[in-house]
């Protein structure tokens, strides 16, 4: 069974591969592993939704079997440029003082602890949340039995949520043979590990090794990120795929790397076919992809739409179909979730503000880290804030503030986040939480020098 379970992380991993050496992307071993794996649970995702569009069972053959073509395709289509990753290179070499060895040694056995506990505590229940099984498992397993597309109105409540989580836990469950509330739950606590290579690579591409590692570190001393690495919720899936998009966007413009943003885009897409706040984001990554334009040496206009259309084409082509479906089969839109609401927004303004603080500073899901990150902006030097990458990450949280302040003031979506600020606010602000410990990461370098 647990030989199955590989399989099926295996081929999508694989999958994922070849799409991305089909972009020419360039990265290391351990962020093209991440990346190809994520890739390929959402290209499976969107082959499954396709055949439920044309009332195709699920079936193990109907699934691999094309994609298998595709990866013939796309090994000719590479095979005379073919250029692959090296997954065991000699680590480089290091002179280390010993005061950065204690670190290392330390931060690498608390990140070893922290993943220990994660798939521990992962495996010693089944799928028993409520939205756990709900909204998710409920779902998976009606798929997995045959169900289609238009029988997901029946689920009232979670009848409009994106299914792609819904279809990759299927696609783990067809490859299984059989429905296992346990085995199945690892796919948690293997996002929060495909994640960290991502964000250490993306902290050292504009800091060093140290501030990477450090980064990590921080992320990983949020209870509510480890909590929520162990149940069977959406956030930990959404919260990988959101910030992809992020970092691919700032990549994109700071080496002159059009493919970034071709996959920051792709990303952007899937994050929109996890939650349905995934659409919303689109706003924030086109205001990234203005403000990196604007700062870049190539400011024309028709430069500017050239990037946006870049990363728009891919977004929407993959978003789109699953709102036709939401359209096509009556699924519900928000649940009144974004119903207007300007009158009184006045009145709104400090309980929405309070409420914020109150989670960041008071809920005690953060650690401290809220605490550091405005104590290192407040202390830190007017240098610091030149930096290009501290100012792309302090923008963005900025960004992502600011449209979840304007949901509370100016939605329905008040009485949903800010009614209980440990709750459905906590999980919101996961989704781009680990911005926080990258800042404190970045702006540490800064403060040093």
């Amino acid at each position: 069974m647990i030989f199955l379970f590989i399989i099926a992380l295996v081929f999508p991993a694989a999958l994922g591969y070849l799409l991305l050496k089909s972009l020419r992307f360039s990265c290391s071993a351990k962020t093209a592993l991440s990346l190809s794996f994520l890739l390929g649970l959402g290209v499976i995702a969107l082959w499954m939704l396709l055949l439920l569009i044309f009332h195709q069972a699920l079936t193990l053959s109907g699934i691999v079997i094309p994609l298998v073509l595709l990866f013939g395709i796309l090994y000719v289509f590479l095979r005379r440029n073919y250029s692959p990753i090296c997954f065991f290179q000699s680590p480089p070499a290091f002179n280390l003082s010993v005061r950065q060895r204690i670190f290392l040694y330390g931060a690498v056995f608390f990140i070893a602890h922290q993943l220990y506990f994660v798939f521990l505590a992962a495996g010693l229940t089944p799928i028993a949340s409520w939205d756990g099984i709900y909204a998710i498992a409920v779902k998976s397993k009606y798929l997995f039995y045959g169900g289609q597309l238009e029988g997901l109105k029946n689920f009232y409540i979670t009848s409009s949520y994106p299914i792609q989580m819904e279809l990759d836990v299927t696609w783990l469950a067809l490859v299984l043979n059989q429905w296992d509330d346990q085995l199945l739950k690892y796919i948690f606590p293997i996002f929060l590990l495909a994640y960290l290579p991502l964000q250490y690579d993306f902290v050292k591409d504009f800091s060093d090794r140290s501030k990477a590692l450090l980064s990590v570190v921080l992320v990983l001393c949020s209870y509510f990120l480890i909590y929520h690495s162990t149940i069977e919720y959406r956030s930990i899936f959404f919260l990988v795929y959101n910030l992809m998009p992020v970092f691919l966007i700032f990549r994109a413009f700071q080496r002159n790397e059009p493919t970034s943003l071709i996959l920051a885009g792709i990303f952007a897409g899937l994050s929109a076919f996890i939650k349905l706040e995934g659409t919303g984001h689109f706003l924030i990554y086109v205001l990234l992809i203005l403000y990196t334009t604007l700062k870049s040496e190539n400011r024309s206009i028709k430069a500017g739409l050239l990037c946006q259309v870049k990363f728009l084409v891919p977004a929407l082509l993959i978003s789109v179909p699953f709102w036709l479906v939401k359209n096509m089969y009556h699924l519900g839109s928000f649940e009144g979730r974004l119903g207007l609401q300007i009158t009184g927004f006045t009145d709104r303004l400090i309980p929405v503000l309070s409420t914020i603080l109150q989670n960041l500073f008071l809920s005690g899901n953060w650690s401290i880290l809220w605490f550091v990150l405005l104590i290192f902006v407040l202390t830190a030097q007017k240098a610091s804030f030149r930096s290009p990458a501290i100012q792309y990450i302090g923008l963005t949280l900025l960004l992502y503030f600011a449209l979840y302040i304007g949901l509370g003031l100016f939605t329905t979506t008040f009485s949903i986040l800010y009614y209980d600020p440990y709750t459905n606010l906590s999980r919101t602000i996961l989704h781009f939480f680990p911005l926080c410990p990258i800042l404190i990461a970045l702006l540490s370098e800064r403060n040093k020098d």
